[in-house]
């Protein structure tokens, strides 16, 4: 494959058949640039795409919503704390009371807004949240949150933009790239256009571009490649898939309604033009006309008619094959490759159990789980969660005392359910006896404090109530000694009874 170097114009063979741009590798995949620019002239067609298929394709549908439960599910909750590790619990009332009326449009709480995080990462790449001074209408803190559409912020403003731009002035020394202005690579402001550009009755020409300072920014979104400062949609690697998916699926629809109906055609050869009374049924609509504007018949056979042909005519059946054999295989590979792009098992993005056995479900599992519990602590935590309660702790210290300054905050994910309960509780037990992890942490995964269940204990006493405790009822039975691998206590006494056994064979 000899290649004509663009300076010297000498063959030269290549190194990698990979980098070869020969007649049959052209220009695949040969597009430059960093993240950042290539992704800049293609959002805005990948946000459509994605949001349409979110929309409209069930499997698009089920991924997302699969995702936000794994990834949110009942959401991820804040403890604070003392130093020592006791419960702050003037911090901890005085936050629970701010996240319930959290969001500055006033739809839910805190963990709803967890779930919107996840939901504009799946569709957008990026979530992108406003932390506001306003007023709560019970909460201390003056803190809301905004939670804003990628699409807002343009990905094609920059500089050069800005200049002939009259709604905004840069500042001195600062660099834009997509919509974000940067000072030494930091970014400081946050370029938002003031409603969103598709938006009914929103007018470019009288919309207005608002700086937002970086620090008044929580952008989410998962870095891939260095210097990335914009998210891209989970679907982009898969969206042409699905769409030729979706179109597959269609043609094999129709194709299969077109085998199952029965047509034929008349093929007339005579100057008659009579059929038999109440088998057809002729349209003569005066506007249906061919194309040298005669006037045209159409024909529909009624079912369980028969024909009966006149003089010079034939009939001819039309025949359309079958769906082929390997159409349920060529699905459940590309269903297969796509669910793999989005982090998620084949069954779970398309719901079809069939050969999943119990081994294979708890095998898949662990493998979402390291992926679940990565987007969990990089993403929603660090780049979300940290920022939220850090903010909301400083207008703690100036609004409520400045003893809120030394409460720590610390973050517990939802319990990940297995396939079987039992012994799901059955390994919590044995973590916390070996001291892998502690009561409380295991507690906090079933939205319970240890508060709360020591509580209960005293009520359950106080009703004199006989229930177990947790440990016996749960704790795994001990293996039934048996005379190969345990020897008893009575045993031990006798050394006669604790001789190995010999067969005639070995001896």
């Amino acid at each position: 494959m000899a290649e004509f170097d663009t300076v010297y114009s000498i063959p030269k063979q290549a190194g990698y058949e990979g980098a070869t741009t020969s007649y049959r590798m052209e220009q695949k995949g040969l597009t430059r640039g960093d993240q950042d620019s290539v992704a800049a002239r293609e959002l805005q067609n990948l946000w459509a795409r994605s949001h349409y298929l979110t929309r409209n394709n069930a499997c698009s549908i089920t991924a997302k919503k699969r995702l936000l439960a794994n990834w949110i599910g009942i959401g991820i909750t804040t403890e604070w704390t003392h130093a020592n590790g006791d419960p702050h619990k003037k911090m901890q009332k005085l936050w629970l009371t701010w996240l319930a009326e959290c969001n500055l449009d006033g739809y839910g709480n805190l963990y709803n807004t967890e779930a919107l995080w996840g939901a504009a990462l799946f569709e957008s790449g990026e979530s992108l949240t406003r932390m506001v001074v306003a007023k709560r209408p019970t909460s201390k803190i003056p803190l809301a949150l905004q939670v804003l559409e990628s699409e807002q912020l343009d990905p094609m403003f920059n500089n050069l933009a800005s200049q002939v731009s009259p709604d905004i002035v840069v500042q001195e020394g600062e660099t834009v790239t997509s919509g974000i202005g940067f000072v030494n690579t930091k970014p400081t402001t946050y370029y938002f256009w003031k409603r969103h550009p598709g938006k009914v009755g929103s007018v470019i020409g009288n919309n207005k571009r608002v700086p937002i300072p970086a620090e008044d920014i929580i952008h989410i979104f998962e870095r891939e490649r260095p210097g990335q400062w914009r998210g891209v949609p989970m679907l982009a690697a898969v969206l042409l898939n699905i769409y030729e998916m979706d179109e597959l699926v269609d043609a094999t629809l129709q194709r299969q309604k077109a085998a199952q109906a029965i047509s034929w055609i008349i093929e007339k050869t005579g100057v008659t033009n009579a059929f038999a009374p109440g088998t057809v049924r002729a349209s003569t609509d005066i506007n249906e006309v061919d194309a040298a504007g005669n006037r045209k018949m159409i024909i529909q056979a009624a079912g369980g008619g028969v024909q009966y042909l006149n003089a010079g005519e034939s009939v001819k059946f039309s025949s359309i094959d079958d769906i082929g054999a390997n159409l349920q295989v060529l699905l459940q590979d590309e269903w297969s490759k796509i669910a793999a792009a989005l982090g998620l098992a084949y069954h779970q993005i398309t719901g079809d159990l069939s050969g999943v056995n119990f081994s294979s479900i708890r095998a898949g599992l662990n493998e979402l789980r390291i992926r679940i519990e990565m987007v969990q602590q990089h993403l929603f935590i660090n780049l979300g969660l940290r920022k939220v309660t850090a903010r909301f702790q400083e207008f703690a210290g100036l609004y409520e005392s400045a003893a809120m300054l030394e409460a720590i905050a610390t973050f517990y994910v939802p319990r990940r359910y297995g396939v079987d309960d039992l012994k799901d509780a059955q390994a919590d037990l044995m973590e916390v006896q070996a001291g892998f992890a502690t009561l409380s942490s295991k507690l906090k995964e079933r939205n319970i404090t240890f508060e709360e269940l020591l509580a209960d204990r005293k009520k359950v006493e106080a009703a004199k109530l006989k229930i177990s405790s947790f440990p016996e009822t749960l704790a795994p039975s001990p293996a039934t000694p048996t005379t190969n691998n345990a020897t008893t206590k009575s045993d031990k006494s006798n050394p006669a009874k604790t001789k190995p056994e010999t067969t005639g064979a070995s001896e």
